[in-house]
């Protein structure tokens, strides 16, 4: 049984972006991230967003570190928590601050990307510079929070160059909870709702995903820039 809509082309489109994405690359030269932002997951995936982040800052390669709260189904996320566990990898206070976002309504990566990329706004018109962003989180989700910052970007006009960072890898075939804690399977598993989710979105009443074609766009934009 098919589990979506999209033709062959689509697709294909597709299938290429996400390597382009999930293999990013940024010049290691071109100095720390204005901001790396970790994505909130379940307990069962945040800590590989956590720790790739930890990762980061500890070599000095972000100037803060971005983290929200929020509730999301069944599940609340608090600032204090996760800044607890990021202290706990190593993040220094003194030389990595790390910000907290509070999430209005439901969590979810739409209204984190909305709120973070408006804090990047503001700084943008403070340093009137394009502002360097990397979004990190567990690998099934990564591809989806990128093309969401980037729409979310995109629909604000901010020059935000934003590079996706893979998370610390995690077993696939362990079970998990995800997707505000009601989803559960191997992670391997959750590839196919994620496919799903990636053709969802694009309607407008689910938030204007932008197409393949608009993200390569973007992407070659950003490329410019470096």
């Amino acid at each position: 049984m098919s589990v979506t809509h999209l033709n062959a082309e689509e697709l294909e489109k597709l299938f290429m972006l996400s390597q382009r994405v999930c293999m990013d690359y940024r010049d290691p030269k071109a100095g720390p991230y204005d901001l790396v932002y970790v994505y909130t997951q379940t307990d069962d995936n945040f800590s590989s967003g956590l720790k790739k982040a930890a990762e980061i800052a500890r070599s000095g390669g972000a100037r803060e570190i971005g983290v929200s709260e929020g509730v999301a189904g069944s599940v609340s996320f608090t600032i204090e928590k996760t800044t607890t566990q990021l202290r706990e990898l190593g993040v220094d206070e003194g030389q990595t601050p790390i910000v907290g976002f509070t999430i209005p309504g439901n969590l979810n990566t739409g209204s984190e990307a909305d709120v973070l990329v408006a804090y990047l706004l503001q700084k943008y018109e403070l340093t009137g510079r394009t502002i360097t962003l990397g979004v990190t989180t567990v690998g099934f989700h990564l591809f989806r929070a990128f093309i969401t910052t980037v729409t979310t970007i995109k629909r604000t006009g901010a020059p935000i160059a934003v590079y996706a960072i893979p998370g610390v890898p995690l077993p696939w075939t362990e079970s998990v909870v995800h997707s505000q804690g009601i989803v559960s399977g191997r992670r391997s598993e959750l590839l196919v709702p994620e496919l799903q989710r990636m053709e969802r979105y694009r309607a407008p009443e689910f938030g204007g995903m932008l197409s393949v074609d608009a993200v390569n766009t973007y992407l070659s934009w950003r490329d410019d820039q470096s």
